[in-house]
């Protein structure tokens, strides 16, 4: 019978043997040996790596047919309690928020409050939006033919959109 020390000292060399067997090698033009595990093969790097993705870039569409350079469209977003989508992009809640579009490019804006306890989306506002109206909707979208500035209202809760004075 053998005992459990010699068991596990058995099982031991019998998976260091197998690791040994397992393992490749090549050789090298000098006679040298390079076990295949630390063979830097470009074949086998991770192509998953995501690339930077930290400069926001702008998905509107432009109008291929004219150049007309870009126009500034200008967020004012009352004391930053709303916060804003453009072009799904990521969302901002600064309080006066500034882009580049390109000249007649379609723009889509997304709005929500930007704590829902505390605030309620209300409205837009600009003469681009609900012909300079105030305009409930969430999601707004218009083309860019001039520089724009669009208000954006989240009024405390409880509270009249009046609250929101720009």
């Amino acid at each position: 019978m053998i005992g459990p020390m010699k068991r596990h000292f058995l099982l031991g060399a019998v998976f260091l043997s197998i690791a040994v067997a397992c393992s490749s090698s090549t050789s090298t033009d000098d006679g040298g040996v390079t076990d295949a595990a630390n063979n830097n093969d470009s074949s086998q790097k991770d192509s998953s790596t995501p690339t930077d993705s930290s400069t926001p870039t702008d998905s509107s569409t432009t109008d291929s047919s004219t150049d007309g350079g870009d126009f500034t469209l200008t967020i004012k977003n009352y004391l930053a309690w709303c916060t804003v989508t453009v072009n799904a992009n990521q969302p901002n809640s600064g309080a006066s928020q500034t882009y580049q579009i390109p000249a007649n490019s379609t723009v889509s804006l997304q709005g929500k409050s930007a704590a829902d306890a505390s605030f309620y989306w209300g409205y837009w506002r600009g003469a681009s939006i609900a012909d300079g109206g105030e305009d409930l909707n969430q999601d707004v979208s218009f083309t860019m033919t001039a520089d724009t500035t669009v208000d954006v209202c989240c009024p405390d809760n409880g509270q009249a959109l009046s609250q929101c004075t720009f």
